[in-house]
């Protein structure tokens, strides 16, 4: 009798979140690692084929990576795939996960979209890539800004 192979696995840290938002995925159990073995982003129903993210395993066997989810992705339920040697061959699939639109409150700045502020805000945008609203009473808020 022949023992069964086992099979690789795919974790995702998360089971929702915004699109542009960042979550680690875990990986193990890759019997024949390459470093042409890659994660694809799929939505749970779509046929195997170019993806809407992914990143390559590096040749390891088990590990860890953030991806960020596109901020024009649609809302809906997504997957991560596992394939083998830049193949369409699948070593393994994560738990579905949803993606929704930004949290209310959150603002994404993408690129050079011009933003447009009530008169009473200004924007700072600094090196460090930080954004200041200065509010008329003083109060400042600072957010992280997403570049691409």
């Amino acid at each position: 009798m022949e023992k069964a192979q086992p099979k690789a696995s795919l974790i995702v840290n998360q089971t929702s979140l915004p699109v542009g938002g960042i979550f680690t995925v875990s990986w193990e159990g890759i019997i024949n690692p390459t470093p042409k073995n890659w994660l694809g982003l799929y939505e749970k129903t779509a046929a195997d084929g170019p993806c809407r993210a992914g990143l390559y395993t590096k040749g390891k066997a088990s590990g860890s990576e953030s991806i960020e989810i596109p901020h024009d992705l649609a809302p809906g339920t997504y997957e991560l795939r596992l394939f083998a040697d830049n193949s369409f061959t699948r070593l393994a699939i994560s738990e579905l996960f949803t993606v929704g639109k930004p949290r209310r409150g959150e603002i994404w700045i993408m690129g050079s979209v011009p933003i447009i502020l009530k008169h009473f805000i200004y924007l700072l945008i600094s090196l460090e890539s930080l954004v200041s609203f200065e509010l008329k009473s003083g109060a400042r808020i600072f957010l992280s800004v997403i570049v691409f």
